[in-house]
């Protein structure tokens, strides 16, 4: 966001691709380089799974043939 404010890139036409101005410099791997990736500036983050013993849904599932969910069943799931 801070090198867009100050005018250091741009959109480019290649998808997936940062142009950078320039007046600046980006370095890449070492390098400079004047289109930058776009996944260059994410941050992959993992993602844990949780176990929740507190939380237990009985409230009917909408797309099963049969059930039909009614504000009874919303309100007793809403009040555990």
């Amino acid at each position: 966001m801070d090198m867009v404010a100050e005018n250091a890139l741009h959109t480019s036409v290649s998808l997936g691709q940062c142009t950078v101005n320039p007046t600046f410099t980006a370095i890449v791997e070492g390098r400079e380089v004047p289109e930058v990736d776009n996944s260059f500036f994410l941050t992959v983050v993992p993602i844990e799974s949780h176990d929740s013993a507190t939380f237990v849904s009985y409230f009917p599932k909408s797309n099963r043939d049969g059930v039909v969910q009614t504000r009874d069943d919303l309100k007793a799931q809403l009040l555990k």
